[in-house]
């Protein structure tokens, strides 16, 4: 019963002949099948590799395409126009700002920026416009009535002023701490908007 336990099992096909005698009347070997399978295993990965090449390339080509649709995002114009505005170029900082608007004209971040190009050219009449459109997307911001007080000072409506004036300040722009470091005039407002 030992023997039978030891004895490795006999491969047989149905005919009931064994690896040994099936190589012999068939001619194929266990090489040859072996053979045969590390080609089709090799063609399989000269295949995966061959997609695997195509897969980086059109990751490459889609990179590309999203570096060149970013040229023409949003961030991409505001940073511009930031950058146009250090250097003195307003008219191109307002250019890059409205693009930036085109692509998102939701955001306040952009209409304040233009409108501090627009100032800096002496359109105060647009910065203004361009204030109470920020206002409108962020209405509870107290910076930006301050902001638009002091246009409407330069074009001369000290009643528009006084009034953003006053909201800023019911808005918290004299205790709230984003403004500490600001001169606000406070008493001369004061006295001005009676």
């Amino acid at each position: 019963m030992l023997d039978d336990v030891r004895k490795p099992p006999i491969d047989e096909n149905k005919d009931g002949l064994g690896l040994e005698e099936q190589e012999k009347t068939t001619g194929i070997s266990s090489l040859s099948v072996f053979l045969g399978i590390l080609q089709f295993v090799g063609t399989g990965f000269i295949l995966i590799v061959i997609i695997g090449m195509n897969i980086l390339l059109f990751q490459g080509l889609f990179h590309v395409w999203l570096q060149k649709n970013d040229q023409d995002s949003y961030a991409t114009h505001v940073i511009n126009g930031n950058l146009k505005m250090k250097t003195g170029d307003h008219q191109g900082a307002v250019f890059d700002f409205d693009m930036a608007l085109e692509k998102n004209p939701n955001k306040a971040e952009a209409f304040v920026l233009r409108a501090t190009a627009k100032g800096l050219l002496g359109d105060h009449q647009g910065a203004i416009n361009d204030y109470s459109k920020a206002i409108k997307i962020y209405p509870e911001y107290p910076g930006y009535y301050n902001d638009r007080r002091i246009l409407k000072e330069l074009n001369g409506d000290l009643e528009g002023a006084c009034a953003d004036w006053k909201k800023a300040v019911d808005l918290g722009l004299l205790t709230d701490m984003r403004f500490s470091g600001l001169n606000l005039s406070s008493e001369l407002m004061e006295g001005r908007c009676q």
